[in-house]
């Protein structure tokens, strides 16, 4: 960054070849900084293995019986992000679910907390694991009515054989996907909480073919710790995109899964305290290893037992060996009480703690009771205490979106409207600065990153609005226009975001907006609001209120506009045809022809005056037609994805000439041209309220049949939806013209 301050002072640091974009008043801050998730691990499984987010095990078991019909017998079947409190049973998966899913296939399936694993009988039989096995340490194979239940917790998935390495292939695949997500969603840097060599070369890899869009910094597993001291790494070792971050391990469970080891019971047993993973002394020898070879120290450490062990292993190193600001980690950092805050303060230790899960996994907050939400992820406390928290979602297990992690941290609501520890609450600037400045201070990066400062990395996210001025219920449904990692755009969309257009504006919108997604690469073009009823009445009233100037304009006056609207469709024609290319798919020949049909179009409008009233016509042979002009008052067109700009000019330019006004709903997938078609008609003159543009679903469809003041409608599309459409509106007494089926494209005027 080489200046921040006003319009004036920055634009005074331009010269002749400089770049300037124009946010027209949207809201910038630092790049999102998320300390704590699984890039590459992740990466690599979104690729590979069947993603079980989803709401019944019956989705579950058809899911693994599609990918088991795809895999040889006797082969893995992998799957992820399984959660057993979203699934509408209400209990968990089990043996017998994935025996009748993949009775010829070893399955299984990871909990989307990361610590329990859930298995088929077959996968118990590859193992080798019999009835009778033993708990190991640190780990417990379920049981029901004596009988293995399939569902493995902690070190308990230790037991079954190591996954076949990914090809170097999916190493780099993984990054660079996992990568695009996060910069989609403002995410900037990202400290990977569980990497291995082969994630670090994957992720030089991805950097030198220009597919890293988030620095990393690696949180190194224990595992590996012994090579990475032999060939002389440490902490800090990298570049700003990808640099060797602390040593990882862990003292106990899963906050998700309930694992996390407590001073007191989960609510509703007398008995569960949750796991520890590993005992203080083998804690305290890897950590040891680490912090005597310079290393910083990363602690998986979730219930008030874990951090408590934790602390104590960090008190002693510092006693033993101390060391200048070793920035101590304690990742999850959950449950806590006043004692261990000021251990931690005293330490200059690091908690970094769930972001999302207020908000994503309140349904599972009942285990652990409002009264000890009052000390669970403690923004709050860690702020006041004058402890540099940081925000972190540990994806896959919570979702990594920051503006659901803001909103999380400042409601402390679920998603259902639940709220959970308020106590903790924070400000939505205190929130900003949790998950951009204090994440760079996790990484020995503050001074480099985590704020719009001179001489910083410019590392930028765009927002739609202010989320400190919108209501904080609402922060989530802000949205991410464009991000920038190093003085590049990483993400961005390729187009202002959609508005409908009424009464000659461009309407803004609180609406729900869905991605307007290009079929050609996958890249997201923009977004167009999904409105309803209410946005098409406004539109409505706005055609009503133009009809009777516009009826009353000769009409060779109103020709003379679609004249001009016929030259500057020429004029645009290149414009036009990559915009169709963009958001259709078409060949670029096959939409300039879309663009020369709509001009043709154009044409006939404005030789509609040649036609004299009270004329006789013969149509065809014995049918004769007499011409009347006789406006009707507000015509409506629903158009389809396929033709966006020759389609909507089958009617638009007709309905303007005989002195009608439009609504126009084109199809929600490719809304970008039906948006330029309105700003070209008023360019050519249309005066305002006489062309519409509503952007919808099927709310919308049924509003226009059911609408008193729309006299007349068009509908191109499926048949199945013209039927529909043709019945309802004619049953409404309107007249109706409804064309369905790929070979029907032929224009009627009855």
């Amino acid at each position: 960054i080489l200046g921040v301050g006003s319009n004036t002072e920055i634009r005074a640091l331009a010269g002749p070849l400089t770049k300037s974009v124009d946010l027209e008043g949207r809201t910038v801050t630092p790049g999102f900084i998320d300390a704590h998730c699984h890039i590459a691990s992740s990466g690599r499984r979104h690729l590979t293995d069947i993603d079980c987010g989803l709401d019944s095990i019956e989705k579950i078991k058809a899911a693994v019986k599609e990918r088991a019909s795809k895999t040889p017998p006797g082969e893995w079947v992998y799957g992820f992000k399984y959660d057993d409190t979203k699934t509408k049973e209400g209990r968990y998966i089990n043996r017998q679910d994935l025996d009748e899913a993949a009775p010829n296939h070893p399955v299984i399936i990871n909990h989307r907390g990361g610590h329990t694993n859930f298995v088929n009988s077959m996968a118990f039989t590859k193992a080798g694991v019999k009835e009778d096995v033993a708990d190991p340490p640190g780990g417990k194979f379920e049981r029901e009515n004596g009988k293995l239940s399939g569902r493995l917790l902690e070190n308990a998935g230790d037991v079954f054989p190591d996954r076949p390495r990914p090809t170097k292939e999916n190493f780099v695949e993984g990054v660079a996907l996992m990568s695009s997500m996060l910069a989609k969603s403002g995410i900037t840097s990202a400290h990977d909480a569980g990497a291995s060599t082969f994630d670090m070369k994957a992720y030089q890899d991805a950097y030198d073919r220009g597919d890293l869009k988030t620095r990393i910094y690696a949180l190194i597993r224990d595992g590996w710790l012994d090579r990475m001291i032999e060939a002389g790494v440490k902490t800090g070792l990298g570049d700003e995109w990808v640099k060797v971050g602390p040593m990882k391990t862990a003292i106990d469970g899963s906050i998700s899964e309930r694992t996390a080891r407590l001073s007191k019971p989960y609510i509703g047993s007398d008995s569960d305290y949750g796991l520890l993973t590993s005992t203080p002394e083998e804690l305290y020898e890897v950590c040891r290893k680490a912090h005597s070879n310079g290393w910083q120290i990363g602690v998986h450490s979730n219930g008030d037992v874990g951090i408590d062990i934790t602390l104590s292993v960090f008190e002693r190193l510092q006693k033993e060996m101390p060391r200048k600001d070793p920035r101590f980690r304690l990742e999850h950092c959950t449950v806590i009480n006043d004692d261990l805050v000021k251990r931690i303060k005293a330490l200059g230790a690091i908690p970094c703690p769930f972001s999302t899960y207020v908000y994503w996994h309140g349904e599972k907050m009942k285990y652990y009771g409002e009264e000890r939400l009052k000390n669970m992820f403690a923004l709050r406390s860690f702020l006041d205490a004058g402890i540099k928290v940081t925000q972190t979602s540990d994806y896959p297990p919570g979702p990594y979106e920051p503006l659901m992690a803001i909103q999380s941290s400042v409601t402390r609501t679920d998603y259902t409207g639940k709220s959970w520890g308020v106590n903790q609450k924070v400000t939505v600037e205190e929130a900003i600065q949790i998950g951009t400045l204090h994440g760079a201070y996790a990484s020995y990066e503050e001074d480099k990153k985590g704020s719009l400062t001179t001489g910083k990395y410019a590392d930028l996210v765009v927002l739609n609005n202010d989320p400190t001025q919108v209501d904080p219920s609402k922060i989530m449904d802000l949205k991410i226009e464009r991000t920038m990692a190093g003085g590049k755009w990483v993400y961005e969309l390729k187009f202002p975001e959609i508005k409908n257009y009424v009464g000659g504006k461009f309407i803004d919108s609180n609406e729900t907006k869905i991605d307007v997604i290009s079929p050609l690469d996958g890249s997201l073009l923009s977004r167009v609001p999904v409105s309803g009823y209410e946005a098409l009445d406004q539109a409505v009233q706005s055609a009503l209120k133009a009809f009777p100037t516009w009826s009353a304009t000769p009409i060779k006056e109103r020709v003379q506009i679609l004249f001009n609207y016929r030259n500057l469709l020429q004029q645009y024609r290149e414009e036009l045809t990559e915009l169709i290319h963009l958001e259709n798919g078409k060949i670029k020949s096959e939409a300039a022809a879309e663009i020369d049909k709509a001009i043709e179009l154009t044409e006939f409008a404005v030789s509609l005056p040649q036609l004299i009233p009270g004329e006789i016509l013969e149509v065809s042979k014995g049918v004769d037609c007499k011409m009347e002009r006789m406006p009707l008052g507000v015509v409506a067109s629903i158009t389809p994805f396929n033709f966006p700009c020759m389609v909507p000019n089958w009617t638009i330019p007709n309905v303007l000439a005989l002195g009608n006004c439009m609504i126009l709903k084109p199809s929600e997938h490719v809304p970008l041209t039906a948006h330029r078609l309105a700003s070209i008609l008023k360019e050519a003159g249309l005066p305002d309220g006489v062309f519409n543009v509503v952007n919808g679903t099927q709310e919308v469809v049924e509003g226009i049949c059911d609408h008193p003041d729309i006299k007349a409608v068009s509908f191109v599309g499926s048949t199945k939806v013209a039927k529909l459409v043709y019945k309802r509106s004619t049953g409404n007494l309107k007249r109706c013209l409804a064309l369905g089926g790929a070979k029907n494209h032929l224009l009627v005027l009855p």
